[in-house]
């Protein structure tokens, strides 16, 4: 996967994909494997703005079922199946624990795990038997005590699995490997300045921002999956995607591994925290608010919740390793939207995304590219992206050195500090990595 920033301009594309976060890496896979001619540009670099901040969880739907929404359970529970078929090595079961308290908690825990079984009869189809989900339960206090952790209080609780995706900088960049392997075109550090119509689609003025020359770049249609800068880039192009508010959210990883064997959720105040193993770490979140505070004040808030929510865990300020705070769209509670969904425009060639979840950013990106063959008039083969192997999708191997060679001269890292932050699992933990790495040449 090489930066050609010839190939970007050599050929009129079919489809355009705006933004390299993991809404745009999946629109481009799509698009590539269903035999479009496909591009993709990034402002900064691949995944590092709300995609690098990710819980790490795909969620099966669970709280769908809180709302009655029964179609987003199933579409949440298709998409966790999905990502342990075609990424088995990066995307396990994580099995998750809430405390129960009382006979009508259980009661209502116990039937909503009948439901959440039944509902998903089908989670487990085509997976492998290691990666399979397993059945919820209200578990009683014998056996609770055996998962206990520092997060878990004694008592009986309620359990149910969802998948961890381990190195979500890995799956997008399998992603993007797979695009460029069927030829689509993946360039980072690009920003688009203008855009005029054509009479078959589009010619945009762009920036490379890593070397400061300016680019044209023609395509048929336009894909805005840009996350927070999603009503920017449809300004570009005249259109608006009616200023859909966004709000932030911030997880923190902390040193020690504080809940090892299953993540634990709890309630403080009117919202759930959890905190889940994580590559021997924990991850603490998610807390969210409108963005006016500084993120200093987010983080301490979060500590404070996370205090009050896991008591036994005896969190502290110097166990932070890593801040992960990203923007995401919300709703009028102040809580993310709990459905991606497409934006239509007055240019029927321009389609921008509002991406909700990291676990349905896959289905999103086939509506979108169904509805790019429907607006060029082409008959799209069926998409293969919910069951084709990423082959691509696991840790990079060898010592680091090896690793950050790696990423400069197969993945656009130009620099190994993005290296470190957007391709290898030290930089969202928080490690630090020695000076002398940097210096080999």
């Amino acid at each position: 996967m090489k930066r050609d920033l010839a190939a970007l301009q050599a050929r009129e594309h079919d489809v355009l994909v705006i933004g390299g976060g993991i809404a745009g890496a999946w629109t481009v896979w799509e698009a590539a494997s269903r035999g479009l001619a496909a591009a993709l540009i990034e402002l900064d670099d691949f995944g590092q703005a709300s995609s690098w901040s990710s819980l790490k969880t795909a969620h099966g739907g669970l709280r769908h079922l809180q709302r009655l929404d029964i179609a987003g359970f199933r579409e949440s529970m298709r998409e966790r199946r999905a990502l342990l078929r075609v990424a088995p090595e990066i995307v396990r079961p994580l099995t998750f624990a809430i405390p129960v308290n009382g006979f009508l908690d259980r009661l209502r825990f116990f039937l909503g795990g009948i439901v959440n079984d039944v509902l998903s009869i089908d989670r487990n189809d085509y997976l492998p038997a290691d990666r399979a989900i397993g059945i919820s339960r209200v578990v009683g206090r014998a056996e609770a005590a055996s998962l206990w952790t520092k997060a878990l209080p004694e008592g009986r609780a309620f359990l149910w699995q969802d998948a961890q995706i381990t190195h979500t900088e890995r799956l997008l960049l399998s992603l993007l490997h797979a695009a460029a392997e069927e030829s689509a075109v993946i360039v980072n550090h690009c920003r688009i300045e203008s855009s005029v119509s054509t009479t078959t689609g589009f010619e945009i003025k762009a920036t490379d921002v890593a070397k400061e020359g300016s680019l044209v770049v023609r395509a048929r249609s336009i894909v805005n999956a840009s996350g927070a800068q999603i009503e920017a880039v449809s300004g570009v192009f005249g259109e608006t995607c009616g200023s859909p508010p966004l709000i932030r959210g911030v997880n923190v990883v902390l040193g020690s591994d504080l809940s090892p064997s299953l993540a634990v959720g709890a309630r403080d105040q009117d919202r759930y925290l959890f905190l889940a193993p994580w590559l021997g770490r924990s991850i603490l979140g998610t807390l969210y608010d409108d963005g006016t505070a500084s993120l200093e004040s987010l983080v301490h808030d979060l500590l404070e919740a996370g205090r009050r929510a896991f008591p036994l865990a005896k969190i502290q300020d110097d166990q932070v390793k890593v801040v992960h705070a990203g923007h995401v769209p919300g709703g009028p509670d102040g809580e993310p939207i709990y459905r991606s969904r497409l934006i239509a425009h007055q240019n029927p060639r321009l389609l921008s995304i509002l991406t909700a979840k990291y676990t349905t950013a896959r289905v999103t990106a086939q509506a979108a590219i169904d509805q790019v063959g429907r607006v060029l008039s082409r008959a799209l083969p069926p998409s293969v992206s919910s069951h084709r192997r990423l082959v691509m999708a696991r840790p990079l191997s060898g010592t680091l050195v090896d690793r950050l060679r790696s990423a400069e001269e197969d993945e656009m890292a130009l620099s190994r500090s993005d290296a470190v932050r957007g391709r290898l699992p030290e930089g969202a933990l928080g490690e630090a990595v020695a000076p002398e790495a940097f210096r080999v040449a």
